[in-house]
């Protein structure tokens, strides 16, 4: 099936192409550790410096400027998974896992 029932009266064409620019890769890296009694994980990343913090899947701060973020857990211990996401495209980075 064509679209042009009559090519003999086209006379020009014109074709556009759209680029979307690649999402940023994030690389997140985490270092568990305590300040007196009470949990930290220090997180940093490269990739993007506009990007929403997550622990255990739960939003806990948007970083608009910078490539680090502290985390202060507080006394409680267990297991906690963070992730960057870019705040523009949502493309996320690794998920890291800290245990106290």
């Amino acid at each position: 099936m064509s679209a042009y029932t009559q090519p003999q009266l086209i006379s020009a064409y014109a074709s556009a192409s759209v680029t979307t620019p690649a999402a940023p890769q994030l690389s997140l890296t985490a270092q568990g550790y305590k300040v007196k009694v009470q949990n930290h994980v220090g997180l940093s990343w490269g990739g993007s410096n506009n990007v929403n913090i997550y622990r255990n899947d739960a939003h806990i701060a948007t970083v608009t400027a910078g490539n680090s973020y502290d985390d202060s857990i507080g006394k409680s211990g267990g297991t906690f998974k963070h992730k960057a996401c870019d705040a523009v495209s949502g493309a996320c980075s690794n998920v890291t896992t800290t245990v106290f």
